[in-house]
């Protein structure tokens, strides 16, 4: 096992402790867990299918790409953790324009400053790899890519969940007269 797979191991592991750790701040019961209510959990099912159909969608394009053009200079993993940025990008913004994205015990401003955090860091670790010359080695995508790509998402996810915090808000401001 090479070094760079140790660390990305021992990476993962400790961002879920970290993550875990972070999820019991930010819900207002000290929960790791999120609850849902009925309705939001048969939306959220469906959210989870699409996503999963859109995977399965984008594995299939790739495959037949792969057998098409066989010199393509971009590494599996680049490929790969793009389809999960994209499938999960799917389920987050069907959850968040449905109304279910937010746990009924989650501080959504908590979150949001916990999103922008990571967007930020990401973006910077991101320009960093960039000016350093190691985002792109030889015309191929190395492993900085995917910190652009969480960025991408995390923007994604963060500016949807703000315009339709603001729609909603809207919304209750108008029926309230």
């Amino acid at each position: 096992m090479s070094y760079q797979a140790i660390g990305i191991i021992v990476g993962l592991i400790l961002g879920g402790l970290i993550t875990a750790l972070i999820l019991k701040m930010a819900n207002t019961n000290n929960m790791v867990k999120t609850e849902y209510d009925e309705r939001q959990q048969l939306i959220r099912g469906k959210a989870y299918k699409i996503a999963f159909w859109t995977l399965s969608g984008g594995l299939i394009c790739v495959s037949i790409a792969d057998m098409a053009f066989p010199n393509m200079h971009i590494t599996n993993y680049i490929v790969l953790t793009a389809l999960f940025f994209v499938a999960l990008s799917v389920m987050c913004l069907y959850c968040i324009i449905n109304g279910c994205y937010w746990g009924l015990n989650n501080n959504k401003k908590t979150y949001m400053i916990i999103f922008w955090i990571a967007g930020l860091l990401n973006l910077f670790n991101s320009v960093m790899a960039i000016i350093g010359g190691y985002m792109v080695v030889n015309g191929e995508l190395q492993f900085p890519f995917i910190g652009l790509m969480c960025t991408l998402f995390i923007a994604i996810v963060a500016g949807t969940a703000l315009i339709c915090d603001g729609r909603d808000k809207n919304d209750s401001d108008e029926s309230e007269d």
